[in-house]
């Protein structure tokens, strides 16, 4: 379960919270289970730096791995020719 900055793993059994991680930037956006019990987590953008990380935690919630991800912003132009020598139509 994320809230904000945070993830926390409960135990299915018992509903005991087991471990919790706080990304301390952003909001986090996804939690990836894995098959040994461990997850990824990846928090959101901030500020206005488009940056994000990428956390790998093994299954008590100790963090293994950070990659940090710089996010380019995306332009899309659309570029119109018009025939009679490039005038618009009235």
């Amino acid at each position: 379960m994320a809230v904000g900055s945070s993830v926390y793993a409960f135990s299915t059994a018992s509903g005991e919270r087991l471990w919790s991680f706080n990304a301390s930037q952003g909001e986090v956006t996804d939690v990836l289970p894995l098959l040994d019990g461990g997850v990824y987590v990846s928090d959101g953008y901030f500020g206005n730096q488009f940056t994000s990380n990428l956390y790998r935690l093994d299954s008590s919630g100790m963090s293994l791995a950070t990659y940090s991800m710089r996010l380019f912003r995306l332009y899309n132009t659309v570029e119109i020719q018009y025939q009679n020598g490039g005038l618009p139509p009235y």
